[in-house]
């Protein structure tokens, strides 16, 4: 590894502050017990534990440092000199938990109360100083929630911009619920991540929140009408991901004044229907067991959607290309999982060829193959995609004993598409058929991949590989054979790999 010179001092300054810290430390500690010991030192060592050493470093090393320093030792540590003290309230970044608040013998019943009481202690010494981002671990009893609201309203005083709040600790789990008056008194804040809590709707809240842009929830129970509470009282809301949480049967996403452009909802329960009337929404991600039904009354914007079902492999074709379709007919991007064993009305409504997504740009298709799967069936879908830009395609599980193909599909020219990947690709003469068909009907094509692994989705419009054993000799002999030349577009190429390269999200790549 290779560091510039800048980087390989600041290396060198934070070796030995360490190194003095901990030479100030010994000595301070020597010098506690030189009066009971019994033991005579030299007059020097009570020099050297007067000089502050640490007040001698500049203050944009000291600051980089402190900035670098877990919170619980940068307050441990400020004992040893009084610039660094005077320093670390100039740090904005700051995380506590429940282990940095306590010692390893106290009691479990006492434990909460001591937490609360702490971290209102060290809010109190960060008092009149601005404090950018807060990242909160603790348990809170009901018994608390006085405190808890001071602390809060600490933070709103101190400037915070984002909050994050773990509602639970190594020593024992908590359900708190977590009041949405209390962003009234965050005027600063703009990110909020909560966990481990619960959701009670507050229709009638005093004041709205002008502030909130984003917000992040992991393992909260959303009570009936709570998130819609959310919608209608943060009014410059752009961002909502819920994962893993506990759900009513129906969402509502719609608000007057809504600004909301970013839903992504994953590996949720409960969730049955969800109903969009958003001017704004410009992507939404639906990613769980069950697949919900989606009322979209109105959503102007919407141009980027994901389909995925935590590998549950629900057959949603005829979703996709009847009721979806129809609702959406300008999606610019679409993300989805399916099973290859296509049912009789999804293969109809393929066949007749109308204009389904006619402004569809990305395409992004995971199909679970079975011995019924005949992936030229998909052909008459991409038929309906005039404008269809980019294309992923990844067959899982295709065996060669699938059902042959009665002949040949006519090949109807895509003149849009330019980048081609099909992931997953064993070689079978099934997977190679649609291959040729590609090449030899996308007349601008630029670049097609052929990858042997699986590429996953990940979620939050990322991918990731899962392992496949490579091709042999023979099968990528095979695979080159029946393929190369074979394109339509004089500026094709044709690559072949072991892994995908298109793991990054999709969205920046619309215009």
């Amino acid at each position: 590894m290779i560091f510039s010179s800048g980087m390989a001092s600041l290396l060198v300054i934070r070796s030995l502050l360490m190194v003095t810290l901990c030479g100030s430390a010994v000595f301070a500690l020597l010098r506690r017990r030189r009066g009971g010991g019994g033991v005579s030192y030299p007059d020097n060592v009570s020099m050297v534990v007067h000089k502050d050493i640490i007040s001698q470093l500049p203050d944009d090393i000291l600051v980089s440092i402190i900035a670098r320093t877990p919170t619980r030792f940068a307050v441990s540590t400020s004992i040893l000199s009084k610039r660094w003290r005077n320093l670390y309230k100039s740090v904005s970044s700051f995380t506590l938990r429940c282990h940095d608040l306590l010692s390893p013998y106290t009691r479990l019943h006492d434990s909460e109360g001591l937490i609360i009481h702490r971290v209102e202690r060290f809010l109190s010494l960060c008092s009149g100083f601005k404090i950018r981002y807060f990242d909160l671990q603790l348990c809170l009893a009901e018994s608390y929630t006085n405190q808890f609201e001071q602390c809060i309203y600490s933070l709103g005083k101190s400037g915070v911009e984002e909050l994050t709040l773990y509602f639970s600790c190594c020593r024992r789990p908590s359900y708190t619920s977590f009041s949405f008056h209390l962003l009234s008194k965050l005027p600063s804040l703009k990110h909020l991540s909560l966990s481990k809590c619960s959701l009670q709707p507050q229709p009638h809240l005093n004041r709205k929140c002008y502030s909130l842009q984003t917000l992040h929830l992991t393992c909260v129970t959303l009570e009936p009408g709570s998130l819609e509470c959310i919608l209608s009282n943060c009014l410059l809301l752009h961002s909502v991901t819920i994962h893993l949480c506990q759900c009513p049967p129906k969402l509502c996403i719609r608000s007057p004044n809504l600004k909301l452009n970013t839903l992504i909802i994953t590996l949720c329960i409960g969730i049955r229907e969800i109903e969009f009337y958003s001017s704004s929404l410009i992507t939404f991600e639906f990613g769980c067991q069950e697949m919900a039904r989606f009322v979209f009354d109105y959503v102007p914007q919407l141009e980027t959607v994901c389909l995925s079902n935590d590998m549950n492999w629900n057959n949603i074709m005829s979703y996709v290309v009847g009721k979806l379709s129809e609702d959406l007919p300008h999606l610019k991007s679409l993300t989805f999982e399916t099973i290859g064993d296509f049912d009789k009305e999804s293969t109809g409504l393929m066949s007749l060829g109308m204009i389904t997504f006619s402004n569809l740009r990305h395409l992004d298709m995971s199909v679970c193959c079975t011995p019924r799967t005949n992936l030229l069936a998909f052909t008459p879908f991409l038929e309906t995609c005039p404008l269809l830009e980019e294309l992923h395609f990844d067959a899982r599980n295709m065996e060669d004993h699938a059902v042959a193909v009665r002949g040949k599909p006519v090949v109807l020219h895509h003149p849009k598409l330019r980048t081609v990947e099909i992931t997953g690709f064993r070689g079978t003469d099934y997977e190679i058929e649609f291959a040729l068909y590609i090449l030899k009907s996308a007349v601008a094509l630029e670049q097609m991949f052929i990858i042997r692994c699986v590429r996953c989705y990940s979620g939050f419009g990322s991918w990731r590989n899962m392992y496949g054993v490579p091709w042999t000799e023979e099968t990528r002999n095979k695979i080159q054979q029946r393929l190369q030349g074979q394109a339509l577009s004089k500026t094709a190429k044709l690559m072949m790999l072991h892994e995908s390269i298109f793991l990054g999200s999709i969205h920046h790549s619309l215009t």
